[in-house]
């Protein structure tokens, strides 16, 4: 989601990393139904994310705000 909350993307698991480097924007927001693994969350960081929201996290050791479901 972008600051407006509008939807950039939707991906599955599988396919996220993949999905977040194609982003020709950063994403404010990612909303997970699932765990967020340490990969995914080392990855948000990589590509600007300020907010993960997921039921879950393996870790919590980010500069990210995490937000659970």
């Amino acid at each position: 989601l972008n600051d407006s909350f509008s939807e950039i993307k939707r991906a599955s698991l599988g396919r996220l990393k993949r999905s977040l480097e194609e982003l020709k924007e950063a994403p404010n927001f990612i909303v997970l139904d699932g765990t967020a693994t340490k990969d995914i969350i080392v990855n948000a960081e990589k590509v600007g994310c300020r907010f993960l929201v997921a039921k879950n996290f393996e870790t919590t050791d980010t500069k990210i705000n995490l937000l659970r479901l």
